[in-house]
C-alpha cells in the first residue's frame, strides 16, 4: 500500500516535529524537494536517529504515528520469530538467507544454489 504525497508530507513532519524540529525548510517541503536535496536531509536524519538504540526508537516512533520498520543484521532476521515460524531460512550452498514467503501450490522454488555473484 502506497502513501500519498500528502500523507508522506504529513509523516514527514510528525517526524520532524518529534525530533522536536519543524522541517520548515523550503529544500524539504515536498517529496520532489526532498529528493533533490537528499544529502543534506540525510545528514540530518543520521545525526538524530546515530542517538536511539533501534527498539526505543520503532516504540516511539510508533507512538506518533509515523511509518517505521527494522532494518536487520542478518543474525537479527534470521532469528525473528515470524521467520522462523514461517521456516523462511534458507542457506543454498551454504549461504544463509532468507525465501520468498510466497508459496505456489505447482511451482517450487529452486532453493539449492546461491543466488549468482558478481564477478
Amino acid at each position: 500500500m502506497s502513501s500519498s504525497p500528502a500523507e508522506m508530507t504529513d509523516s514527514l513532519h510528525r517526524f520532524a516535529n518529534f525530533w522536536g524540529q519543524k522541517i520548515c525548510s523550503r529544500h524539504w517541503h515536498c517529496n520532489l524537494d526532498r529528493v533533490e536535496n537528499r544529502e543534506a536531509l540525510t545528514a540530518v536524519l543520521q545525526e538524530k536517529l546515530m542517538t536511539w538504540r533501534k527498539a526505543q526508537c520503532l516504540a516511539a516512533l510508533e507512538q506518533t504515528v509515523v511509518p517505521a520498520g527494522p532494518i536487520d543484521a542478518v543474525e537479527e532476521a534470521l532469528a525473528d520469530p515470524q521467520i522462523v515460524a514461517r521456516g523462511l531460512e534458507i542457506a543454498p550452498e551454504g549461504m544463509p538467507g532468507l525465501r520468498s514467503p510466497l508459496r505456489f501450490s505447482r511451482s517450487g522454488l529452486v532453493l539449492d544454489r546461491a543466488a549468482p555473484q558478481k564477478s
